[in-house]
């Protein structure tokens, strides 16, 4: 699932991107390190007089009129030429208006795609500050070291973000509307997966609640498709963005009907925000550069401003701090479920279409591994560490997962089916430890990260014979993560505990 997602992503951060430019940038102010604009002139005029009147312009003309009241968790907006995406971008910097004097002297957490330099992990600009005609952007250099903290795969990196377009686009919206009171902690992402944006995601979450931050999404949607089929796309990728469905958006973008160039920013907050208590995102507008004089109608590109806004009072709901509890007969649904899932998708090659549960439990976010048997061998085994959406469609996509799309084995095919067993196993939320001889063999699945190198057994192997709690370990630090046989000891590994809900068809004769 990693690798496959992994290129899915490094595909659509590569159809965004442009011809690579010198840009100079990092210079030196007063003592402070100031990044230099970077496309000043390009994406938007270099005359301070200019850019501001084109702002305001573009936030005067933005209609936003919304009852519902709750606490930002973060906004998404996209970062194109400004004479193509500005006025969509107008939208969610509207809301911050309205509000300017909630918001003046908060932190902006921008999170956006790399397009220019490959790296692995998040590349933070750590200390100093952003320029742009209209003055200088403070970097919140506290909050940074904390999320350097919080996230080892965050690196203070600054040659990613010389060149970069996705962050700055965003920073003279901020400025006008916050009249320069604010600061930023700048993130880029590199290489990454989809667990380490729901990593991401669950830590920002906190610290946004601690620090009263603000996170912003970069992005823009499908790239170069006529202005007829953009819409249809751009259309579903905004409803499974409202909707807060992340396994719908992923599904999408690896089936190629949505497109997003930063799709982990989108994620991370998606995340953060479900953590947070938001129910659905609030789509402010959609366009794109063929609704625009300059555009053409045969290639277009697409845009979308989206605000997240949790419930008043809402405390901290959907980290799914209890682990699941299943009757036999929500077992059997979500086995069956599985069950139909992979026979239409081998079959027909077609998702199964649901109608979503009465049963709350079933609709409740939880994260899921499918695992496929054939005749007691293994024939398949994909999951997630961190929810991604509602339980009953997590079986859905990992069931998929992990018949069709587990690099070590071939699709399953039609005649197999009558031969595979299936096991769903239902994971608790992580938990955090400091000292790998906590860890409860055969009770407790392992998930370790050291930089980029992740790993994660499940109980079930730590219940294989043969194993002791060392050995276990050593095979997870080499076999899965790649890392030295004793890396369990390394100070700087990071060590993940969780227990599993586990159940197979044999409950079905039940």
């Amino acid at each position: 699932m990693k690798t496959l997602r992994l290129l899915l992503v490094l595909l659509v951060i590569l159809s965004c991107a442009k011809k690579k430019t010198e840009t100079k940038g990092g210079n030196e102010l007063r003592g402070e390190k100031i990044r230099k604009p970077a496309v000043s002139g390009q994406w938007y005029p270099a005359s301070k007089e200019r850019l501001r009147s084109m702002v305001e312009k573009f936030l005067d003309d933005a209609q936003v009129k919304l009852e519902v009241k709750g606490e930002l968790v973060g906004l998404i907006a996209p970062h194109a030429g400004f004479v193509y995406s500005g006025w969509v971008a107008g939208y969610a910097y509207k809301y911050i208006q309205m509000h300017k004097e909630d918001f003046k002297g908060r932190t902006f957490i921008l999170v956006g795609p790399s397009h220019y330099v490959d790296f692995n992990g998040i590349a933070l600009y750590p200390d100093g500050g952003f320029e742009t005609p209209l003055g200088i952007v403070p970097v919140d250099t506290e909050l940074a070291n904390l999320i350097t903290k919080e996230i080892s795969f965050v690196q203070k990196y600054e040659k990613p973000h010389i060149p970069e377009h996705s962050l700055e686009a965003q920073i003279p919206f901020l400025q006008v509307a916050l009249d320069n009171e604010f600061k930023i902690v700048p993130l880029l992402f590199g290489r990454a997966t989809l667990d380490d944006a729901m990593l991401v995601g669950e830590k920002l979450a906190k610290l946004v609640k601690e620090n009263r931050a603000v996170i912003v999404a970069s992005t823009d949607m499908s790239h170069y498709h006529p202005y007829n089929v953009a819409v249809r796309m751009d259309s579903a990728t905004a409803q499974a963005t409202k909707k807060l469905d992340i396994n719908e958006l992923v599904d999408g973008l690896e089936e190629g009907r949505m497109e997003l160039c930063g799709y982990f920013a989108v994620l991370t907050l998606m995340r953060a925000s479900t953590v947070l208590g938001a129910k659905e995102g609030i789509v402010l507008k959609y366009a794109n550069s063929g609704d625009v004089p300059y555009g053409e109608k045969s290639r277009v590109v697409g845009y979308y401003s989206v605000i997240f806004l949790t419930e008043e009072d809402v405390e901290s709901r959907g980290k799914g701090e209890k682990e699941f509890e299943l009757t036999l007969e929500q077992k059997k649904y979500l086995l069956q479920l599985a069950r139909n899932t992979i026979e239409e998708y081998v079959r027909h090659k077609r998702r199964v279409e649901v109608k979503p549960p009465d049963d709350p439990v079933l609709r409740a976010d939880g994260a899921v591994f499918v695992t496929l048997h054939k005749k007691g061998a293994l024939r398949g085994c994909i999951g997630q560490m961190i929810p991604q959406g509602p339980l009953y469609k997590s079986v859905i996509d990992m069931a998929i997962s992990s018949a069709t799309r587990d690099y070590r084995f071939s699709p399953v095919k039609p005649e197999e089916l009558d031969e595979i067993d299936i096991e769903i196993s239902v994971l608790s939320p992580l938990k955090q430890i400091k000292n790998w001889k906590e860890i409860k063999l055969g009770e407790h699945g392992v998930y370790i990260r050291k930089g980029y190198n992740t790993g994660v057994f499940l109980p079930q192997v730590g219940r294989m014979p043969g194993f002791t709690l060392e050995s276990f370990l050593e095979e997870l630090c080499v076999q899965k993560a790649g890392l030295p046989p004793d890396c369990y000891k390394d100070p700087a590994t990071e060590i993940y505990v969780f227990t599993v809900l586990e159940f197979d068809e044999s409950i079905l004769k039940k």
